[in-house]
């Protein structure tokens, strides 16, 4: 079975509608309720076999059966859009055109957050050479501050770019000298493309080498990039 098809699956079962299960649960749950009341009437549970007492018996069982519909229609729901995310996680996106798609609003949020994983779990064994590690967070800003005796060895901040109103710009910004207002070593602009995960356009100044670069990122790719900057300006720190 090709990885292709595993991702086909898992988007036909994410659309299954709560209404279809419910619909087939009531069918099943119904034929079992008449089996039941079948079978208790040929078990002589009710005496004669007269439609209405026939009738009763399966009222008797349509609280229920409608309870336990809507429980299995949701739980099966539930069930069949985890499987199929997981189905198309593992599968093969197949070819699509390169067609470009709105970006979410919360794509910038999910790159800060990607980058300050990997930075802020990774400087906290800083603290082992004796450096101190600030982290704040500001208007959906990240700001970093390291240092060593107090003295500053290495800043860095991401936060949104916001002028026009757009929603799918960073900037970047990095040092080892006090910080100034305003001032940037990088530009980014999210960009989302049909079949593929969003990814980050970087116009470089000089957050990353070689200056000047303008280059395509994923999210994971920015933030190992950004932490190899960050190593490259701490040992040359710590070596002065």
């Amino acid at each position: 079975m090709s990885r292709t098809k595993l991702q086909e699956w898992g988007y036909a079962m994410m659309d299954i509608s709560l209404g279809t299960l419910v619909t087939y649960g009531a069918a099943m749950t119904g034929i079992g309720a008449t089996v039941i009341a079948i079978l208790n009437i040929i078990q002589g549970t009710y005496q004669g076999n007269t439609f209405g007492q026939w009738l009763l018996l399966l009222l008797e069982f349509a609280l229920t059966a409608t309870i336990v519909t809507l429980i299995l229609g949701f739980m099966f729901k539930s069930i069949t859009y985890g499987l199929g995310r997981l189905l198309i996680l593992f599968g093969e996106p197949y070819p699509m055109p390169q067609i470009s798609v709105p970006v979410k609003d919360s794509e910038i949020k999910r790159l800060f957050k990607i980058i300050d994983g990997k930075l802020y779990q990774r400087s906290r064994a800083l603290k082992g050479a004796g450096l101190v590690v600030k982290k704040e967070v500001r208007r959906r800003g990240y700001f970093y501050r390291i240092s060593y005796l107090d003295r500053l060895v290495y800043h860095f901040s991401m936060s949104p770019r916001t002028e026009g109103g757009a929603k799918n710009k960073v900037e970047f910004y990095h040092g080892w000298t006090e910080p100034l207002p305003n001032a940037v070593t990088a530009f980014g602009t999210i960009f989302a493309v049909l079949g593929q995960k969003p990814f980050v356009r970087l116009s470089n100044l000089s957050l990353l080498n070689p200056p000047g670069l303008k280059k395509d990122f994923s999210y994971e790719e920015l933030g190992e990039e950004i932490w190899k900057e960050v190593i490259k300006i701490i040992e040359s720190r710590m070596q002065q």
